[in-house]
């Protein structure tokens, strides 16, 4: 009976017990730019915007995060390939078209702000998702067996 009971206590010291969500939040770090975790796991826009729509109340601000998400990409892109077309033909033709690098750049410019945009609509819809979550939280138990000065006893922290 005491081996049993000894073996049980040494067997659930080694147990970790926790909660599982169902719905995993999302945090929201700000780094050079700001990037989207769930899980500690990067995710691109395209996972973000699936995952959110699941919830109908953040429709009223992915909307706008789309649009303004969509648009600051074409901005970017147009800019970036016309500094690109002109830095290639310079290559090639020795001279850089300084025309098509001060509009390229303009349109890099005028992409900063959707940027921002999309990064505001985006914070304020993963803030109305992650309120709609019921959290789980994980709870650590550890049993450790130790050597007091009145014999060997078992500590349980949690």
């Amino acid at each position: 009976m005491r081996q049993a009971v000894l073996s049980v206590i040494l067997l659930s010291s080694f147990l970790n017990l926790s909660g599982q969500n169902l719905q995993d939040s999302i945090t929201v770090k700000k780094k050079i730019i700001t990037v989207f975790l769930q899980n500690n796991v990067l995710l691109t826009p395209r996972q973000l915007f699936e995952i959110i729509e699941s919830d109908p109340a953040t429709h009223e601000e992915l909307k706008p995060a789309k649009i303004n998400y969509h648009l600051g990409n074409v901005f970017a892109f147009s800019g970036a390939s016309l500094i690109c077309w002109s830095l290639i033909g310079a290559t090639v033709y020795g001279d850089p078209n300084w025309t098509l690098i001060g509009v390229g750049a303009g349109l890099c410019a005028v992409s900063v702000p959707f940027s921002i945009g999309y990064t505001r609509y985006m914070k304020n819809a993963i803030m109305i998702f992650n309120g709609g979550l019921e959290f789980s939280y994980e709870k650590n138990i550890y049993v450790t067996f130790t050597l007091a000065y009145n014999g060997v006893g078992v500590q349980i922290y949690f």
